[in-house]
C-alpha cells in the first residue's frame, strides 16, 4: 500500500506541476495576442488555477509525508 500512496501523491504533484506551466502558458499567450476581445475575467480564471495548482502540490507532498 505504501507505494500506491507514494505514486498518488507524486502524481498529484505532476498535475499540480503541469498546472503551473499551463497558466504560465496562457499568460504569455495573452500577453503576446491578447487585446480587446479577450475576457477580462481571465485574470481571475488564472488565479483560480495557480490556487488549485498550489493545493495540487501541498496534497501531494502532505499525502507522501504523512502516510508514508
Amino acid at each position: 500500500m505504501h507505494i500506491g500512496v507514494i505514486l498518488f501523491g507524486v502524481i498529484l504533484i505532476i498535475i499540480g506541476l503541469l498546472e503551473f506551466v499551463e497558466v504560465k502558458r496562457t499568460v504569455r499567450r495573452i500577453q503576446t495576442e491578447g487585446g480587446k476581445d479577450t475576457s477580462s475575467f481571465i485574470g481571475y480564471a488564472l488565479w483560480s488555477a495557480v490556487v488549485v495548482a498550489i493545493f495540487l502540490v501541498i496534497t501531494g507532498v502532505t499525502v507522501i509525508v504523512l502516510f508514508h
